[in-house]
């Protein structure tokens, strides 16, 4: 049931709707995102520590572990080209994720200090039920795809890489991710988390781009043509090719970088400095990073090696170390994703005002489950994680598409 809820969801109905909104709101802001890229550079590089911090508890849930194995698994079934249509979706997204970004700050409580989507759609939508959904559905997002799938990924690799089993790997994650969570220092520790395990894999992924840097251009090749030819996707003819690595590239990058889904607004509207443009311009830089970077070099060292996984490809390149130092970049991608989610989750239930009792049962939840998530089946969390996750972001980007067509809202896209 789950997997055909996905498969409609986002196998073609999401993928449909964040891309016609992402061209929309291109075409409104007369392309903003690429006219005016030298003052989003501006206007993020001379921010303060405290907005560096929020962007690091933004990327801090959208750089997962779903950077290395969704990236992966893009290319195994929707081949090398699917990769190039990631890109194009990134940049769609970017004009997404600055829209929901700078209708957050806009719309927020100055009494608990953030936005978000629930805001803006009480707000501009006057719809208290649609608000109310999309709060209620993003604590259960938290659980299982900032939690149970970021744990479960993590574990197993590690058992994998050391022998040791993976419910010990499960409590050590549990006792950082606990101890963070419950003394409230989230965003602090992910100002310093996602920046230091960010430069390191990207340090990593760039010695063994350097030794296979005689690939590098076959692999380029690749993921263009690959993008347009007949046999794009492995065992597909013509068009069901090409539309398998479009819908791959598609659903994988938007899934990455959470662009509609109304998840990392949240923590840009915590900024200290309340300009929207601002904010948006981070959300922008966000995708770029997440994405274009990320992501695309991942691609690159997949496609240069001859192996299907991150995880195979530093074991054979940089050895024993090089392998554990990669399953510990994934305890990191996971850490920083319980820690963003749980501050997502944590908005939401202070938007529908739920009591402190309950708001510390679900803390104890978040915290508990991490390593039972080892003894869940982990399919159908993954199928479970999808399909909330198409909740909230439904809700999102129908609620954006209709408000970018309110005669304000347009006139101001069209002054930025």
């Amino acid at each position: 049931m789950l997997d055909i809820i996905n498969g409609i969801l986002w196998g073609k109905l999401l993928i449909v709707m964040l891309s016609l909104l992402g061209i929309k709101l291109l075409f409104q802001s007369r392309f903003f995102i690429f006219r005016k890229y030298k003052e989003i550079l501006r206007l993020t590089i001379k921010e303060d520590r405290k907005a560096l911090s929020n962007l690091c508890a933004a990327l801090g849930g959208t750089i997962g572990v779903g950077n290395t194995v969704g990236v992966a698994s893009a290319i195994a079934i929707g081949g090398a080209g699917s990769i190039f249509w990631m890109l194009v979706a990134a940049f769609l997204a970017m004009s997404v994720k600055f829209f929901e970004t700078y209708l957050s700050c806009i719309y927020k409580d100055s009494d608990l200090g953030f936005g978000g989507p629930m805001y803006y759609i009480k707000a501009l939508l006057n719809s208290r039920l649609l608000s109310n959904i999309f709060s209620f559905a993003l604590p259960f997002c938290a659980l299982f795809v900032g939690n149970i799938c970021q744990s479960d990924m993590f574990c197993r690799a590690s058992e994998s890489f050391s022998g040791i089993r993976q419910e010990y790997f499960a409590l050590i994650l549990a006792l950082f991710a606990g101890m963070a969570i419950l003394k409230n220092k989230t965003i602090k520790l992910l100002g310093a988390v996602v920046p230091f395990m960010s430069v390191a894999y990207l340090l990593l992924c760039g010695v063994i781009l350097f030794i296979q840097a005689y690939e590098i251009p076959s692999a380029l090749m690749m993921i263009i043509n690959d993008a347009f030819h007949p046999q794009a996707a492995l065992g597909g003819l013509s068009g069901a090719g090409i539309a398998n690595a479009i819908s791959q590239g598609f659903s994988k990058g938007m899934f990455s970088n959470e662009a509609g889904m109304g998840s990392s607004p949240l923590a840009h509207s915590q900024s200290e400095n309340p300009c929207p443009k601002t904010q948006g311009s981070w959300g922008v830089i966000e995708v770029f990073i997440d994405t274009v970077v990320i992501c695309l070099i991942t691609a690159l060292v997949i496609l240069s090696s001859p192996f299907s996984d991150m995880q195979s490809c530093f074991n054979y390149y940089l050895g024993l170390w090089g392998e554990g130092f990669f399953c510990l970049c994934m305890g990191l991608f996971a850490f920083a994703s319980m820690c963003s989610w749980w501050m997502y989750a944590d908005c939401a239930l202070r938007y529908l005002n739920v009591g402190s009792i309950i708001r510390s049962i679900y803390k104890a939840v978040f915290i508990l489950i991490i390593p039972i998530a080892c003894y869940l089946p982990t399919e159908t969390c993954l199928a479970l994680g999808d399909a909330l996750n198409a909740i909230t972001a439904t809700v999102n980007v129908s609620a954006l598409t209709v408000i970018s067509s309110d005669k304000k809202i347009k006139l101001l896209l069209k002054e930025l």
